[in-house]
């Protein structure tokens, strides 16, 4: 007959607790304690997301060279720089929300001054909390356009 056990236990890192258990009537299988086993869920569950998180940042084509850029590693040593770090974390806030409307996101400026590392960042981000995301250039989405519209135009002469 299998029955529950309990027991007073100590864990060396959470102190004293009751360890709960199943009597197999041969032998009794203790849970151990439940604050060490919800860390290692936790963990376990934590590592699960990066890895998907990674796949899916390798999915999205991010260049080798910007897939750790982060918001936290972004050098704001500018006014600018700080309010652009503003801006593109709001519009991420935006789009994990459920009232998102799909406003895009335009950054411009001078070269070398973090846009495409912002860009990363927020692919990133949004990639570890689940989200497909694809990266591409404005001028691949441009030869996609002139590409469609030039079929479209071939079609109708047809």
């Amino acid at each position: 007959m299998i029955d529950a056990k309990e027991r007073t236990a100590t864990c060396e890192q959470h102190g004293n607790f009751t360890e709960r258990g199943i009597d197999f009537g041969a032998r009794v299988s203790w849970y151990g304690c439940p604050e060490c086993t919800k860390s290692k869920v936790e963990a376990e569950q934590l590592e699960k997301r990066q890895i998907e998180a990674r796949t899916r940042l390798l999915e999205a084509g991010i260049p080798p060279r910007h897939r750790g850029s982060l918001f936290k590693n972004f050098k704001t040593h500018e006014v600018e720089a700080d309010r652009a770090l503003k801006a593109v974390r709001s519009w991420v806030t935006q789009v994990r929300s459920d009232d998102f409307r799909g406003e895009p996101l335009t950054m411009s400026g001078a070269a070398g001054r973090g846009k495409t590392h912002l860009a990363c960042a927020a692919l990133g981000h949004l990639a570890f909390h689940g989200l497909r995301v694809a990266y591409t250039k404005a001028a691949d989405i441009e030869a996609l356009a002139r590409n469609f519209q030039h079929g479209a135009e071939r079609r109708e002469r047809l």
